[in-house]
């Protein structure tokens, strides 16, 4: 007996399902890294469009070191420790580059090294709203793009002397943050194997805020840098020219090192971090995965790095003691105190915060630059 079938209703199953599929609608997910890269990008060109109007302006000048004469031990000091971060660099990019050549790909570290440089635009930000700190202007500098910055308040910043030894700095912090999961690896974790996530990060804030509390410490005795307006209650050797608030070791040391660590320690199988979730789901080139990875770490960088600006703008209000009288010109830089119209911030003197960030013109400003010393 032959079988017989309805080829009308066969030809029409494919057209019905096909219609069907047509109508479901297509939810596009977006990626927690195109969101975190979209984050990246925004600091970025603020970062870029910054250091561009400072340099087109022609306001990228050494800052003079003033009326104080520069003594032989400081400029030795800021020599050896500009040769020593220079060092310090080259291995580091040393590193990252054998492990790129080594691995044939673009590594984690190579991204890392690259969001630590991409949130230097923002180091001038403690003096977002009131001066209170600056660095040595007998290193190798040419002033700061702070007045650029979009919004910014304190006037005269831009003789904050952002040196070499600055952005230099940030190339080491890479190295600094590998070097320390490196010896958390080897000599925590065997002891500890089932320590928590949140014991771990704990730990790592501590060991964060001892080490600058070291570093910072020691530049403020050599003279490098200087917090010249601060809070004397949470300030060791209040009124002297190497005073140190401790809590800069522990606001930096929580939003700036921690970060770092923490990005770089929890990643997955496949050596992604958090911020790169999804990433792998994405049909796009390795090329422009590099460049989301670049970017998404930047923005994790850039907002630990805003926290820090934000705490220090609280800060910046409530500052008691301006020692600036007794440091020598070259650690004030005239950006506030005596010699300009503006005294430093001392809340105990009802001194109004200065507005407006206009600059100041460093060629008013007398003493040597730095290629002229030792004078």
């Amino acid at each position: 007996m032959a079988t017989t079938y309805d080829a009308s209703n066969t030809s029409n199953a494919p057209a019905a399902g096909s219609e069907a599929k047509a109508r479901t609608p297509v939810v596009r997910q977006i990626r927690p890294v195109v969101v975190w890269a979209s984050i990246g990008a925004v600091f970025v060109a603020i970062g870029i469009y910054s250091w561009a109007s400072w340099i087109l302006s022609g306001r990228a000048t050494p800052t003079p070191t003033g009326d104080t004469p520069v003594p032989t031990r400081v400029f030795v000091i800021a020599v050896i420790t500009q040769v020593l971060t220079v060092v310090a660099v080259i291995a580091t990019i040393v590193y990252i580059v054998r492990g790129c050549l080594r691995e044939r790909r673009w590594t984690f570290d190579a991204s890392l090294i690259c969001g630590a440089v991409l949130m230097t635009w923002q180091d001038p930000g403690i003096n977002y709203l009131v001066s209170q700190f600056s660095y040595s202007s007998v290193l190798i500098n040419f002033g700061s793009w702070t007045s650029d910055i979009p919004g910014w308040v304190s006037p005269r910043a831009n003789l904050l002397p952002e040196t070499l030894l600055t952005l230099l700095a940030y190339f080491f912090l890479a190295g600094i943050v590998i070097g320390t999961c490196g010896l958390l690896r080897k000599f925590v974790m065997p002891r500890f194997p089932n320590m928590s996530n949140a014991k771990f990060i704990a730990l790592v804030c501590v060991l964060m805020i001892l080490l600058d509390f070291i570093l910072e410490v020691g530049l403020a005795y050599g003279q490098v840098l200087s917090y010249y307006s601060v809070i004397e209650s949470w300030t060791l050797w209040p009124g002297t020219d190497h005073q140190f608030p401790i809590y800069e070791s522990l606001i930096w040391g929580v939003t700036g090192w921690a970060p770092f660590v923490v990005l770089r320690w929890f990643r997955d199988d496949k050596g992604r971090s958090f911020v790169e979730r999804g990433l792998d789901q994405m049909r796009i080139s390795n090329k422009f995965k590099n460049v989301l990875t670049v970017l998404a770490i930047a923005a994790a960088t850039n907002i630990g790095y805003f926290a820090y600006n934000l705490a220090f703008a609280f800060i910046g209000t409530q500052v008691d003691l301006d020692s600036s009288h007794v440091y020598p010109s070259y650690l004030i830089n005239s950006q506030c105190g005596e010699g300009t119209p503006y005294p430093c911030p001392d809340v105990t003197q009802d001194r109004p915060i200065p507005v407006g960030g206009a600059p100041a013109d460093a060629n008013t400003i007398p003493g040597p630059r730095w290629w002229d010393l030792p004078n």
